[in-house]
Order: structure tokens, then sequence, then C-alpha cells
């Protein structure tokens, strides 16, 4: 099946909700993957992820996710704690979220974090 076949199925049947456009760069070193996006219409985001095997490593994973964090000169307060269809669904404001640390569990094998600021998105 072809993606704009599947696409025109899924539409007919469930609805469109949004269209994110991404424009996404990936580096990649050992178990850490960090990815620049362009999100159109929201800002630049960066996003960091590092992949780990079983809950006993997700302690460590997320020491490593704060210390590239840390290297690439990104505060607590910059994370953001949605979704890029969150955003869209919030008209791509950023004004009123909390400012918190927040960790998604992505999958059983990876966390991962969003990452803003407030006039220049990273």
């Amino acid at each position: 099946m072809s993606l704009i076949l599947l696409q025109q199925t899924l539409s007919m049947a469930l609805g469109e909700l949004g269209v994110i456009r991404t424009a996404r760069r990936v580096f990649a070193k050992d178990n850490i993957i960090i990815s620049l996006d362009n999100i159109e219409d929201m800002g630049e985001f960066v996003e960091i992820t590092v992949n780990v095997v079983g809950r006993d490593n997700e302690e460590e994973g997320m020491k490593l996710a704060k210390i590239v964090q840390a290297k690439l000169g990104i505060n607590d307060d910059q994370l953001i704690p949605l979704s890029y269809f969150d955003l869209l669904m919030r008209g791509g404001e950023l004004s009123d979220l909390e400012s918190d640390l927040y960790r998604r569990k992505t999958s059983d094998e990876s966390d991962q974090q969003s990452i803003s600021s407030d006039s220049a998105v990273f």
C-alpha cells in the first residue's frame, strides 16, 4: 500500500486532526541521538534520545541525557512537556507551560526530552 493511499484511507476512516511539517537533522554517537527539528509555524527544537536496554538502565540513561543537555547549554526551564502534536493543538503556544523537567517514556528501550527556549527555540 502506498503512503498516499494509506493517508487517504486513514483520513476518510478517522478524520485528520492536523499536519505537522518537520525538517529534521539527526546526529548520533553510541546510544545517543540528537535531533534538530524545524517545525513549520512552531519553531526549532532539540530532541535528545538515549537508548537504553531494560528498566535497570533507565536512571543511567536519564543521567546521560542530562549530561548531553548541559553540554549543549540547555537549561531545565527550556524543556517542554508536550509533543509536537500537543503544541499544534495549543496553536504553538509555549507561554503557559510549566517549566518542570519533563520525561516522557517513548518505549521500553528509550527516553526522550524535547527542549525549547522562549524566543529562538533551539
